[in-house]
């Protein structure tokens, strides 16, 4: 925060630096061999300038309500184009009122001549505008008013949906229904070896003991298992995998090595 608004505050600008590791870091490192960059060791040091904070208002916003305004030409009124301008441009909320609270403070009667808005109270429009009451979508409707604390019955609402099911146009639903989750979990572990101490159906077992509500299987899938079940080159046992999958029944699949060596099929991706 002070590095900020000392740099603020003498007016400085820096664009943002990469930093380790990053390509223009890397790039620099090749550059000088590693070397340590250039040190002033001698030489006289900029004044140092006092500390401001980054302004919370926004000067392009402020900017281009000006420019509105004077390119308006008394077309539309003034506060028509300052609200126009504003719902164009991305701004938050609390930025838009820092904006207009600047533009108020900061209109000399010269810049106010400039706009050629006549007899025209500016000022106190620029007043107006930040409080929340003179913007319609940061108002809650009347009729919304006391449904926090009245819920609809269900009885009524099972009501509305089946006259909409009936009345309303047919279509098709976004996504299927999806298969209800059992509480037996599935979780192959490809390319398995025999089962060993500290493998991971090792600590898969470990971890089912502080979960007792669910119950996790690990199917070991590898040729020294199953010399059939364990052959996943077969188009056959991938459809039942990947079937099993889709069916919900295998929740996760992990590729490990097997600690012998297998034929080159039991390579193939699960």
């Amino acid at each position: 925060m002070a590095c900020r608004a000392a740099l603020w505050g003498s007016r400085r600008r820096y664009a943002p630096a990469g930093g380790a590791a990053s390509e223009v870091d890397r790039s620099l490192c090749r550059q000088h061999d590693g070397l340590l960059p250039l040190l002033q060791v001698a030489g006289p040091k900029l004044q140092e300038q006092p500390a401001t904070e980054l302004p919370v208002f926004d000067l392009l916003l402020g900017e281009q309500i000006h420019v509105e305004i004077v390119e308006n030409e008394g077309m539309d009124d003034v506060e028509t184009v300052v609200r126009k301008t504003i719902e164009k441009y991305p701004v938050s909320w609390v930025t838009c009122r820092e904006t207009l609270g600047y533009l108020r403070d900061s209109l000399t009667e010269q810049d106010i001549q400039v706009l050629h808005i006549g007899d025209f109270d500016i000022k106190h429009l620029l007043q107006v505008l930040p409080s929340g009451s003179a913007w319609p979508f940061l108002q809650v409707p009347h009729a919304l008013h006391g449904q926090a604390t009245t819920r609809m019955p269900l009885e009524e609402i099972e009501q509305m949906c089946m006259e909409e099911s009936v009345q309303g146009p047919h279509r098709a639903p976004f996504w299927v229904v999806p298969r209800a989750m059992a509480k037996e979990r599935f979780i192959i572990h490809a390319f398995s070896g025999r089962r060993r101490p500290g493998d991971f159906q090792h600590f898969i077992e470990q971890a089912q003991q502080s979960f007792p509500e669910v119950t996790i299987f690990t199917i070991s899938v590898d040729l020294m298992v199953d010399l059939v079940w364990g052959d996943v080159s077969k188009d056959s046992v991938r459809s039942f995998w990947l079937n099993a999958v889709r069916q919900r029944q295998v929740v996760a699949a992990m590729a490990g090595e097997s600690e012998h060596l297998a034929p080159p099929a039991a390579g193939l991706p699960l």
